[in-house]
């Protein structure tokens, strides 16, 4: 019963990790790629608007 049990549990593990890491890990990327230039763009306008503040307060 336990390694009956055990071998579908496994099986599907393994399924899911094939699928996982062939499909979506190309949507990974770009998912990765589009939150670094969102945090690029952010720092860059955070970055400005300092310069910004620094240069009107002064």
């Amino acid at each position: 019963m336990l390694v009956q049990h055990a071998a579908p549990a496994f099986v599907p593990g393994a399924s899911r990790r094939n699928l996982f890491g062939a499909t979506p890990f190309v949507l990974q990327q770009k998912k990765e790629n589009v939150m670094n230039s969102i945090i690029w763009l952010v720092g860059a306008v955070v970055i400005i608007i300092a310069v910004l503040n620094l240069v009107g307060f002064a």
